[in-house]
């Protein structure tokens, strides 16, 4: 099978063409970003649309604000039933220009819940959100071989798919900015110094957030549904916690942990 990946040069369109083309697959990378494109081994398209016209299924790893673009010159190329999937974080607005611009083709979101740098798909997750029976088919096909390769499968819906990333993506990129700005005020070197388990978890995430695509991650704060109402009650519970130990209410801060590690403690 011949796989396209337009944005190959992408770091996640480098990923997972390097990992498909170690499974066996014919792979093929196209980019607008003729520079970085040069500088890649493997086999390259001319254009989006020559890549489209070789390959038997196309992956767009593209951010959501160019892939109208994409998908509207792609569209001409497009044979019928061709498989055309798409990565981005986001899957109600990437589908409805998907279904748009791709209607001869079967499109389907996928989301790997993963960055660029692992080596292989084992205990990575994969999110899937068809939206027709068509599609459900080609989710089926495509989950059972991520299966195969150690992967774990869950199939949403759209809808449900962008409202869970709000919180799985928008609150803790929004939470590990805030904590990173804060740091970026303090003698981060010396803390380290005397940081114990609980402190590094927290740069753990700082530097999984600072370090990651900031284009990226605007675009993504921008777009996701409800985000505004989830950070307006994380703001709201840092007020009440803080209202907490202003007033040193040490007897309710207990009983409020104490009611944290009963509702989700054994959730986490």
């Amino acid at each position: 099978m011949k796989i396209g990946i337009i944005g190959g040069a992408g770091r996640m369109g480098q990923c997972i063409s390097s990992l498909l083309a170690k499974d066996g697959f014919n792979v093929i990378i196209s980019d607008k970003d003729e520079e970085k494109l040069r500088k890649i081994k493997g086999a390259r398209a001319e254009s989006n649309a020559d890549l489209v016209k070789k390959s038997d299924l196309v992956l767009i790893s593209l951010p959501l604000g160019s892939l109208e673009e994409a998908a509207a010159e792609i569209s001409p190329f497009v044979g019928e039933g061709q498989i055309i999937l798409d990565i981005s974080s986001l899957k109600e607005p990437s589908l409805e220009i998907m279904h748009k611009h791709l209607d001869k083709a079967i499109v389907l979101g996928v989301h790997p819940m993963f960055g660029p740098a692992i080596k292989d798909f084992n205990s990575e997750k994969f999110v899937l959100t068809p939206t027709d029976e068509r599609e459900e088919k080609i989710a089926e096909k495509i989950g059972d071989y991520l299966v195969k390769k150690g992967a774990r499968v869950i199939v949403l819906s759209p809808k449900e798919h962008d409202d869970l990333m709000s919180v799985v993506l928008g609150l803790s990129h929004f939470v590990g900015l805030s904590v990173a700005t804060s740091l970026s005020r303090t003698d981060l070197k010396r803390l380290k110094e005397v940081s114990g388990p609980t402190f590094e978890i927290l740069l753990e995430l700082v530097k999984s957030v600072v370090s990651q695509d900031p284009a990226f991650y605007a675009s993504l704060q921008m777009n996701l549904p409800d985000l505004g109402r989830i950070e307006n009650d994380f703001f709201e519970q840092v007020k009440k916690w803080r209202e907490l130990i202003k007033n040193k209410d040490e007897e309710n801060f207990v009983r409020h942990m104490k009611i944290l590690n009963k509702e989700i403690g054994a959730l986490l």
